[in-house]
C-alpha cells in the first residue's frame, strides 16, 4: 500500500487535489460564466442596491425592503468589494470559498471522529469534493452551500462540547457558528444542529452527558446564537418597519414551516433526491457496500453523525417547501459515514473493477453532447428562435467539450481499478472536468446564451443615465440591477391596476419604456432580447400603450408575469 500512497496524501497532508480542483472551478466561474437568472441575478442586485445605498442593515431588492433571505451572503460580497471595487467575479469565488471550508471542517472532523483511522479523514473530502452536485454548486451564487459549511463548524464544535470535560469554551463557539449560520439562511438552521444537541447523551452514552454541564452548555449554545442572530434581527425590524419586522421574524419561519409559498413537494421527495446527489458514487457498488457496513457500526462517532444526518432529513421531509441544495448540509454526515465504512471493508477488495459502469455512462454523455453539435440530434423550431435552447440547443453547441467528456469517461474504469483514496482522488478530478465542460457546453452556447441578460441590462442603463423611466410589465425579480449597475429602480406594473398605471405613466413621462415579458411572434415596434424560453422586449410608451392598454390587450401580453419563487 505504501507504494500507491506516498505521505502527501495522507489526512496529515490533504488535500492537494480537492483545493486545486475548487480553485480550478473557482476561476472557471469567475472567468468565463455569466449570472443566471432568477436566483442568482436576484442575489447579486440585492448586494447592489444595498452597496448604492449605503444600507447595510435591511437589504432591499428593486427599491423595497427584501425579506426573503438574511444578509451574511450580501456582507460578504461586500467585503469583497471594498477590498477589489464592485465586480462580478468576487461573488463568484464566495460559495468556492465556502466549499473549500466545507471540505477542510470534514476533514478535521474526520480526524476527530476516528483518530485511529486517518484513512477516514483522506476519503471522506475525495467522496464529498467528487459529486457532481457539490461541485456544481460550488460555482453558483446561492446560501446553501454557505449554510452546509457554516453548519459543518457548528456541528465540529457541537462534538467538541460533547468530548470536553470543560464544555463551555465549545458552547460559546458552537452558538457563535450557528448564529453566523441563522444569518446565511435563516432559523432553518435549527434543523441541522438542534438534534445533535437534544440528542447529546444518546450519542455520547456517557453521564457527564446526562448532566447538568451538557444541558447547560447546550442552552448557553442556544442563547449565543439567538444572541449573534437578533443582533441584526432586531435592529433591522426597527429599521425596516412592521411589514419588514413580521415577515423576517415571522413569515420566514412559521409559514415556510407550515404551509410553503414556494416548491411544495411531497414527502418523500427527498428520499428521492439524497441519492441522486451522489452522482458518480451513486453507480460504485463499493459505497453502497460501504453504507451497509456502515449501518451497523455503534460508537458514539457514528452515532453523532447518523443523529446529524436522519432526523434532519427527517424533519425537512415533513416540511411542504422542499428543494434538492436544501440537502446539501447534509452531504458531509453521509460522507463521513461513507468514508467510515470504506475503512471498515476487507482490505483484499479495495481493488474496484466496477468503475466500468461509470465510465460507460460519462463516455455515453460525452456521445450525446458530440451528436448534437453535429446536428444528428432534433433541429430547432421553425420561427421559434427563442426556444432553440430548449428543443435543438445542443445543434448551437462546440463538438469539443463533448470529446473531452468522453474521454474522461474512458479514463474512470483505470482510475477506480487503483487502491483507493487515490482512486477516488483521480474520479473526482474526472467528475470536476465533466461538470465544468458540461456547464461550459450549456451556459456558453448560442442558445445558453439566452440566459445572458447583460445586452438588455446595458441598454436600460443607457436609458436611465437619459433620465427615462423604465418600467416592468409584471413581476420584476432585480435581474437586470446588478448586471447593468443601475441606479434607479424599475416601477413594476402589475395586478388589476397595471393598465391603469401604464396610462399613468405615459401621461407623465412620455419618454419612457416598458421592458415586457412575452412568448411566440415578438412585435415589431421593439427591441427584442431573448430570455429563457421567451423574449423580453424593451417598448416605448407610447407603443406600450397601444399594445397593452385596454384596446389592445393581449397583443404584446396577456397579463403581468406572475411572481417566481424563491430558490
Amino acid at each position: 500500500m505504501a507504494q500507491f500512497m506516498p505521505r502527501s496524501t495522507s489526512a496529515a497532508g490533504f488535500p492537494g487535489q480537492v483545493w486545486w480542483v475548487l480553485a480550478a472551478l473557482a476561476v472557471l466561474a469567475a472567468l468565463t460564466r455569466f449570472p443566471l437568472p432568477i436566483d442568482e441575478t436576484r442575489y447579486l442586485s440585492v448586494a447592489w442596491e444595498m452597496w448604492q445605498r449605503d444600507s447595510f442593515l435591511v437589504p432591499h431588492l428593486n427599491g423595497e425592503a427584501y425579506s426573503h433571505k438574511p444578509p451574511l451572503l450580501f456582507w460578504l460580497f461586500h467585503a469583497g468589494w471594498k477590498l477589489f471595487g464592485v465586480n462580478a467575479w468576487w461573488p463568484r469565488l464566495v460559495p468556492a470559498l465556502a466549499a473549500a471550508l466545507l471540505l477542510w471542517v470534514v476533514r478535521d472532523l474526520g480526524q476527530r471522529l476516528w483518530p485511529s483511522h486517518a484513512k477516514v479523514a483522506t476519503t471522506a473530502p475525495l467522496l464529498l469534493g467528487g459529486s457532481a452536485f457539490f461541485l456544481a454548486f460550488s460555482g453558483f451564487i446561492m446560501f446553501d452551500l454557505l449554510l452546509a459549511a457554516l453548519v459543518a463548524v457548528a456541528a465540529r464544535a457541537s462534538w467538541r462540547m460533547g468530548e470536553s470535560q470543560n464544555p463551555w469554551w465549545h458552547a460559546l463557539v458552537a452558538g457563535f457558528w450557528t448564529g453566523l449560520a441563522i444569518l446565511a439562511k435563516g432559523p432553518v438552521t435549527l434543523v441541522f444542529l438542534l438534534p445533535l444537541w437534544l440528542l447529546g447523551p444518546w450519542w455520547r452514552r456517557e453521564p457527564r452527558a446526562r448532566g447538568w454541564r451538557w444541558w447547560g452548555a447546550v442552552f448557553l449554545a442556544f442563547l449565543v446564537a439567538a444572541a449573534v442572530a437578533l443582533a441584526w434581527a432586531l435592529p433591522a425590524a426597527a429599521a425596516g418597519g412592521e411589514a419588514y419586522a413580521q415577515a423576517i421574524l415571522l413569515k420566514q419561519t412559521s409559514q415556510r414551516v407550515v404551509h410553503s409559498f414556494a416548491h411544495q413537494r411531497p414527502f418523500w421527495y427527498y428520499g428521492l433526491f439524497l441519492p441522486l446527489l451522489w452522482l458518480p458514487w451513486l453507480l460504485w457498488p463499493r459505497a453502497w457496500q460501504a453504507l451497509a457496513t456502515v449501518a451497523g457500526v455503534r460508537d458514539a462517532a457514528g452515532r453523532f453523525l447518523w443523529a446529524w444526518l436522519l432526523l434532519p432529513l427527517f424533519i425537512m421531509s415533513l416540511v411542504s417547501g422542499k428543494q434538492p441544495q436544501y440537502l446539501l448540509p447534509l452531504m458531509a454526515p453521509l460522507a463521513l459515514l461513507l468514508s467510515r465504512g470504506l475503512v471498515l471493508q476487507d482490505p483484499s477488495t479495495r481493488h474496484d473493477r466496477s468503475g466500468l459502469l461509470i465510465g460507460l455512462l460519462v463516455a455515453a454523455l460525452g456521445g450525446v453532447l458530440i451528436a448534437g453539435a453535429l446536428g444528428l440530434g432534433p433541429a430547432a423550431p421553425v420561427g421559434e428562435p427563442f426556444r432553440a435552447w430548449h428543443r435543438g440547443w445542443l445543434a448551437q453547441t462546440p463538438w469539443w467539450p463533448g470529446a473531452l467528456v468522453v474521454l474522461l469517461g474512458l479514463a474512470v474504469p483505470g482510475a477506480l481499478r487503483r487502491p483507493w483514496p487515490r482512486a477516488l482522488a483521480q474520479v473526482q478530478l474526472l467528475t470536476a472536468g465533466v461538470v465544468a465542460l458540461v456547464l461550459y457546453v450549456m451556459l456558453h452556447s448560442a442558445a445558453g446564451r439566452t440566459f445572458d441578460l447583460a445586452p438588455l441590462a446595458q441598454r436600460v442603463h443607457a436609458l436611465q443615465q437619459q433620465d427615462r423611466v423604465v418600467a416592468f410589465w409584471g413581476d420584476y425579480h432585480g435581474q437586470l440591477g446588478f448586471i447593468g449597475r443601475l441606479e434607479r429602480p424599475l416601477p413594476e406594473l402589475m395586478g388589476p391596476e397595471a393598465a391603469t398605471a401604464l396610462q399613468l405613466l405615459g401621461r407623465t413621462h412620455p419618454g419612457a419604456y416598458v421592458v415586457v415579458e412575452g412568448r411566440g411572434t415578438p412585435p415589431d415596434k421593439a427591441e427584442i432580447f431573448a430570455y429563457r424560453r421567451k423574449w423580453w422586449a424593451l417598448v416605448p410608451i407610447g407603443v406600450a400603450m397601444q399594445l397593452l392598454g385596454p384596446a389592445g390587450e393581449g397583443q404584446l401580453g396577456a397579463a403581468p408575469a406572475e411572481a417566481e419563487p424563491e430558490a
